[in-house]
């Protein structure tokens, strides 16, 4: 993909998440990921839960399970599950090279400390925050996805969520898009709108493959894709 994206120089990405699922010839238990995020000075290690609702003789209880941990290390927060492993950059966004060099770092240290037989699905996810200066009802004039149509005697739209799922044609990539309107006050005048996008391939890879970096260098070009086609030349001047 040759095509070039503008460069912003205010930045509204609010996250910036690499994530790789795995298999492994033995079992990981969470004791074992908590151990090795001990080992590499991770601060604020925390458990991962699974939360389901369960309804029993009439009572509602929650259960919880262990998934794995948990850290961080500066603007990354590094989760560790028996089979994912996923890096975020959050508060401050760096650059995509620190993101995708430092989810390399941490998989390599993972895959030798682990025995991973291959990986099957990688994914790149960014959420950016668009602060756009008129209601949520015109906001496609800066973000052509956004188009909540209502009729006026229901008044004003003040909750909004959207999920469009695709697969680009001729390739092995799936995309997803969500919005939705940001709980943050937004300033007098604007609308705040989160825009998660997520790229995903599922294949075999093998854990020390030189094609995954590569491939993960084609999901954020997909990435990149479906945000500048939907910021419209207004918005883009917003951020310049």
């Amino acid at each position: 993909m040759t095509r070039v994206f503008p460069t912003l120089k205010t930045d509204p990405i609010v996250e910036a998440q690499l994530t790789l699922v795995f298999n492994t010839t033995t079992p990981i238990d969470a004791s074992q990921i908590k151990d090795f995020l001990t080992s590499k000075a991770f601060s604020n290690i925390k458990p991962l839960m699974r939360t389901s609702f369960k309804i029993e003789e009439g009572k509602a209880e929650t259960n919880h399970s262990l998934l794995g941990y948990r850290g961080e290390l500066g603007n990354f927060v590094l989760q560790y599950t028996s089979t994912t492993v996923s890096l975020s950059e959050i508060n401050k966004y760096s650059n995509w090279g620190n993101v995708k060099n430092s989810a390399k770092q941490y998989w390599d240290e993972f895959a030798k400390h682990f025995v991973v037989s291959n990986i099957s699905q990688i994914s790149v996810r960014y959420i950016n925050r668009l602060q756009i200066p008129c209601a949520i009802e015109v906001a496609s004039e800066y973000w052509k996805a956004a188009n909540p149509k209502m009729p006026t005697e229901y008044g004003m739209i003040n909750e909004y969520f959207n999920r469009i799922g695709f697969s680009f044609p001729n390739t092995d990539v799936k995309g997803l898009l969500i919005q939705m309107l940001d709980n943050k006050p937004a300033s007098p005048g604007h609308v705040n709108i989160l825009v998660d996008i997520l790229t995903m391939i599922q294949s075999d890879f093998k854990p020390d493959s030189a094609e995954l970096w590569t491939k993960f260098e084609q999901l954020r070009d997909f990435k990149n894709l479906i945000f500048f086609d939907n910021l419209t030349d207004k918005a883009v001047g917003l951020y310049k």
